[in-house]
């Protein structure tokens, strides 16, 4: 019987969905238009190689963001 690897044992690649977002990496100040006049620091960063795109914002929140490269 052949072993099995589950997903944290893969080896992530990055993911050419999320290759147009690559313009995001970085740090930017941003402002919201539901608080005007508030500004805020926000990051993006490439996770486990390009295969997520984590952003951070306002020290306590965090978004990763994937995408099934299999569907358009």
């Amino acid at each position: 019987m052949a072993k099995t690897r589950n997903m944290a044992q893969q080896s992530l690649k990055p993911n050419p969905a999320l290759k147009h977002l690559e313009v995001l990496v970085g740090e930017w100040e941003m402002e919201s238009p539901l608080y005007p006049g508030q500004r805020g620091r926000v990051t993006f960063e490439w996770l486990e190689g390009g295969a997520f795109l984590v952003e951070h914002m306002a020290d306590n929140a965090t978004w990763l963001i994937g995408r099934d490269e299999s569907a358009e």
